[in-house]
Order: structure tokens, then C-alpha cells, then sequence
């Protein structure tokens, strides 16, 4: 499963990146595949991925695959054309985002290991109706609280940041 999301991961990034450099199809196209592509890694990583980023060898190919897209962010984030204006007239880049994958890992890995060092648990995600933590039979701590709260803020701050 590991394996999977990832090489679906790098194959969507791929093809974004092969569509962008070549302009094969309009900017506006372009432009909804870079907000897509980070937010749906962000998806993928919270839910399907967070128990397998325990694992070094995932998180350390997670992390390459975030940095290439970091990368290519701060190669897109020149064409204006990019670029898009919301009712209240401020300009955003739709590039601007590529970098959330990078910031949730690093997000992530300070958190699990602030949970291993103070709390000596592994970093999970609490229950969406009690405080319980369900894979480890036991009660969330703040640290998990934060992180949860943290994982679906860092999008948006990202994204406007």
C-alpha cells in the first residue's frame, strides 16, 4: 500500500510537471492541477500514509517527493500567468501551495518527536467523537490534539502564506 500511494503520488506530480513545463494544455488547467496535486498528497498522507510515515524508508521518499515538488514551486512561482485574483482582490499564485507536503512532513516529524521524547508514545490521531486514542487503547494527549488541529491548518496558512 506504501508503495502504491507513492508511486501514484510521483506519477500525478509527474505528469503536472511535464504538463506545466511543455504548456500542453490552458494555464487555467495548469493552475487547478497545482492546487489539486499538493492538497491531495496532504489528503493521502492523513489519512491512509500516517501510520506508514513511522516508518524511515516512507518518510524519507515522502520527503524527496516534497522537496521536488518545493522545487518545482519556486520554479512556477515565476509565470504570472499563474496567478489567480479572489473577490476581495488579493492575488494568490496557484503554485504557492506545492510547498504544503514539505511543511506537513517537517510539521509531523517534530511533532512524533516531541510525543517520543516527552510522552515515550508513538504520535497518532484521535477519535473524531471521543478523546480516545483507538490504536493505542488509550487517552489523547494535547500533543495529538495540536497536531490534528495543526495538519488540516497548515494547508490554509500555506496556501495564503
Amino acid at each position: 500500500m506504501d508503495i502504491a500511494c507513492l508511486t501514484g503520488a510521483v506519477i500525478f506530480a509527474l505528469l503536472v510537471c511535464r504538463v506545466a513545463f511543455y504548456n500542453l494544455v490552458d494555464k487555467n488547467v495548469i493552475g487547478k492541477n497545482l492546487i489539486i496535486l499538493p492538497l491531495s498528497i496532504w489528503f493521502v498522507l492523513f489519512t491512509v500514509q500516517f501510520k506508514a510515515l513511522r516508518k524511515t524508508p516512507v518518510f524519507i521518499c515522502w520527503t524527496i517527493l516534497a522537496l521536488g515538488l518545493a522545487v518545482m514551486r519556486f520554479w512556477l512561482i515565476k509565470d504570472n500567468a499563474l496567478t489567480y485574483v479572489v473577490k476581495t482582490g488579493d492575488t494568490y499564485h496557484t503554485a504557492q501551495g506545492l510547498i504544503v507536503p514539505l511543511v506537513v512532513l517537517v510539521f509531523y516529524q517534530i511533532c512524533r518527536q516531541v510525543s517520543l521524547k516527552y510522552y515515550h508514545v508513538e504520535l497518532s490521531i484521535p477519535g473524531k467523537v471521543s478523546n480516545m486514542n483507538y490504536e493505542q487503547n488509550r487517552k489523547a494527549n494535547w500533543l495529538e490534539r495540536f497536531h490534528s488541529i495543526g495538519f488540516f491548518a497548515t494547508p490554509v496558512i500555506t496556501f495564503y502564506w
